[in-house]
């Protein structure tokens, strides 16, 4: 536990919830994996008649994806491995599909996320689209809840509300000026929602989101606002510190510090 004067604004979970975020990781990962495999075997194959012979063709829908050739012991036994493998990989989908939803059942019992369910659930519209969830990296303070779930703890901050923080200011303004390395920089987790939703969330490291908020703090008129920033500095600072000190580097060399 940190022992600090910031200590009181970090809440680390039970160990029942800390176990519970890692075996919803690992089915989530699980699933995730069934899907992507699953996309291997998307469509059929069929034997159509053609140039005077059956032939072996892979279908999706009504277009041809590929030709294997003329009936032969070859080719029936691509078909057959074929059907074989993905009828495999569908009944693992759907048994993982299954626990997924037992995971999602528990994350909410045990209270494992608190992250918005409107946030989740656009991540994984995202996904659905492109392939990948949180393709662009999240560029404000709702990266704090992918900080939570990699700690596995909550973020109590009070009167610093930083949910209306980031609404009202884009940080991504900033990363020049703050001179970060998106690259070097990324930092990934699964975020669990308030209803036990999954989805993997991409961001920056907390090291990179403090210089940047140090930079909006800068440029702040309001004292009071700049000191809701300075907070959020100190306390990123000290997650930083405690739970990822491995990824803190020189940022003016952007060069591993010794």
């Amino acid at each position: 536990m940190i022992e600090n004067s910031l200590s009181a604004h970090i809440i680390e979970h039970d160990g029942r919830a800390q176990r519970q975020y890692i075996d919803a990781c690992s089915v989530f990962a699980g699933y995730e994996a069934a899907i992507q495999t699953k996309k291997r075997t998307a469509g059929r194959m069929v034997w159509r008649w053609h140039k005077g012979a059956s032939y072996l063709f892979r279908m999706l829908n009504s277009k041809v994806l590929k030709e294997y050739g003329v009936q032969s012991e070859e080719t029936e036994a691509i078909y057959k491995e074929f059907n074989k493998e993905k009828k495999e990989i569908v009944d693992r989908a759907r048994t993982l599909k299954h626990d997924l939803s037992i995971q999602r059942q528990m994350n909410k019992i045990l209270h494992v996320g608190r992250a918005p369910d409107s946030i989740v659930s656009s991540l994984n519209r995202e996904a659905k689209t492109t392939g990948v969830a949180g393709t662009m990296p999240i560029l404000d303070l709702r990266a704090m809840w992918v900080y939570e779930a990699q700690v596995g703890a909550i973020f109590i901050l009070g009167v610093y509300d930083y949910e209306e923080l980031f609404i009202e200011n884009c940080l991504a303004g900033y990363i020049k000026e703050a001179r970060i390395d998106l690259a070097k920089d990324k930092f990934s987790a699964m975020i669990v929602s308030k209803n036990g939703h999954m989805t993997m969330a991409h961001t920056i490291s907390p090291q990179a989101l403090s210089k940047i908020i140090r930079v909006v703090a800068s440029h702040e008129e309001s004292s009071q606002r700049r000191d809701k920033y300075l907070f959020l500095v100190d306390l990123l600072e000290e997650i930083s510190n405690e739970w990822f000190p491995h990824l803190w580097y020189s940022y003016d060399e952007l060069t591993p510090n010794p």
